[in-house]
């Protein structure tokens, strides 16, 4: 059985190897003493169980958070490349002794480039419009390094494969007049469902669609950023954050799963993967084993983010203890009630608990269908209403919307009202009930995400019953308040403000002086030699 054309394209491009310079045999690899790197690995370690975020973001988040630091504490802007990498490599982000030399030179190009718009635009003191355009420079700079550093082939041929499958399934028709639009707004979806791309990445990639020589340094591009950098910035800000656009997201995410299942049959099998398809009952022998491997390392992922959502909430909640709970029951009341303490103590690690243990991994009847499907998705190419029937909109009527809003903010009002009367019958003060509700919202929203890491793998169809209605009539409110709250709170962690600003800047630069002496003393010592 011959491949889909989409198949053969993702097969060509899959194993594609990065454009590079021609390989020196002679040229160097960045090499970076190791002898304080235990103390660097550590340090981000522990930046990361307290700085909640995704797994698969670590890396672009400390390039940025690296950024910032030498830019706004050091004077001298030389050698930020070379810096940078060492930093990242004794940080156990890279590994050592692999990268070519020339490597540092590429990456103070990009950097040198986004330097260039800041400079302009924030020349001076820096204004709250100002620190916005400077936070949303480098956090594009850190995705265009870290792309630089681990090219993204592999990831950004399995978004164009999902996009040539799905795009046809997808009707914008009345939605978009503009085609372009749809194509951008697909796209997005796909890569926000596919391979989790947060905000940054978003706009890296619509940077690139909108100046196509950005890439490339191209001059005229470099200086249309800087001139039109607010227009610009205001056109990706829209199609990142477009009406439909988590609308669709919700649409394509439920299919993400095949291309993940392919893209994992991809990397066991290589190039004999294209055999592989010619053969369908071997082709479902493995498809199963490779469902039944990711339902296993989703297991796995689900404990290890148990613990981190536990560190979490346990740092954050002693932080608010310390700052609010404890100075209100000095101070401003004569009785100590220890029932509200020990509920708050007790109620919400258990509540963790009981959402963990009640995640359920996918059944046979997903892993059928999953067979189903890309058995489809590998041998026939793609038509109107492919894997699913169109969808004639993805808009709702302005008064429905009005509705439904209403109804919803009646959710919110039983909901919280209904939590509230209860705990101010256990005697719960007003910082012990706001304590209370924060934690609630934070866990439930932990939790949700927690099943979504295995939802992520389910495609049949949810089957929705009363039971379930009454549920998320309950539960949204609180899911959307812990959204909220998981937001903003890094904003106002002082843990991570001691760490990034206390402790980080100095412990880094400690380490940057002992290498430059390690290296000092290794000059001499071949001198003497």
């Amino acid at each position: 059985m011959n491949a889909s054309e989409p198949i053969n394209r993702l097969l060509e491009a899959y194993w594609r190897r990065p454009i590079q310079a021609p390989e020196n045999p002679e040229e160097q690899k960045i090499k970076v003493q190791m002898t304080i790197s235990r103390l660097a690995f550590v340090y981000e370690k522990i930046r990361n169980v307290i700085d909640y975020k995704d797994e698969h973001l670590i890396r672009k988040n400390a390039i940025e958070r690296m950024l910032k630091r030498r830019l706004y504490t050091e004077e001298k802007k030389e050698h930020f490349g070379m810096l940078l990498v060492h930093e990242l490599i004794r940080a156990g982000y890279l590994k050592n002794n692999t990268l070519p030399e020339h490597v540092i030179s590429d990456i103070d190009i990009i950097i040198e480039k986004y330097l260039r718009t800041l400079l302009v635009l924030v020349p001076n003191r820096l204004t709250k419009k100002r620190r916005s355009a400077a936070n949303w420079i480098l956090s594009v700079c850190a995705t265009e390094i870290e792309h630089a550093l681990v090219p993204q082939i592999k990831q950004d041929a399995l978004v164009e494969s999902m996009y040539s499958v799905l795009r046809q399934d997808v009707d914008l028709a009345n939605d978009i007049s503009d085609p372009t639009e749809r194509d951008l707004q697909v796209y997005i979806a796909i890569h926000r469902a596919l391979i989790k791309s947060d905000l940054p990445i978003i706009r890296y990639h619509l940077l690139n669609f909108y100046l196509p020589g950005w890439l490339e340094g191209d001059p005229r591009s470099i200086e249309y950023f800087t001139k039109n950098f607010d227009v610009l910035k205001d056109a990706i800000e829209y199609q990142a954050n477009h009406p439909f656009g988590d609308r669709l997201f919700r649409f394509v995410k439920r299919f993400s799963v095949l291309f993940v299942i392919l893209s994992d049959l991809l990397e066991k099998h290589g190039s004999n993967f294209q055999y592989l398809i010619h053969n369908p009952e071997e082709f479902e022998k493995e498809i199963r084993k490779a469902c039944a491997l990711r339902y296993r390392r989703a297991q796995v992922r689900l404990r290890r983010s148990y613990v981190r959502t536990i560190i979490y909430v346990f740092f954050t909640k002693m932080l608010l203890a310390l700052l609010l709970e404890l100075p209100y029951e000095i101070y401003f009341l004569s009785a100590r009630n220890y029932t509200p303490l020990l509920i708050n103590i007790i109620f919400h690690p258990f509540l963790m608990f009981l959402i963990a243990v009640s995640i359920r991994l996918p059944s046979e009847k997903n892993t059928d269908k999953i067979v189903e499907l890309l058995q489809k998705i590998v041998h026939e190419n793609p038509h109107e209403g492919f894997l699913y029937r169109k969808k004639k909109s993805f808009a709702r009527s302005s008064i429905m919307a009005a509705v439904f809003n209403v109804v919803y903010a009646i959710m919110f009002l039983v909901t919280f009202g209904a939590i509230v009367y209860v705990l101010i019958l256990l005697n719960f003060n007003i910082v012990s009930i706001l304590l209370f509700l924060f934690f609630l919202s934070v866990i439930s929203f932990f939790g949700m995400k927690l099943r979504s890491q295995v939802k992520e793998l389910i495609i049949i169809d949810r089957k929705d019953s009363l039971i379930s209605a009454l549920v998320d009539f309950v539960s949204l409110p609180i899911l959307r308040v812990g959204q909220w709250v998981a937001a903003k709170t890094p904003k106002v962690n002082l843990f991570l403000f001691i760490l990034d600003f206390i402790i980080e800047a100095p412990l880094k630069m400690f380490m940057d002086v002992i290498e430059d002496w390690i290296s000092f003393q290794r000059e001499k010592k071949e001198e003497i030699l």
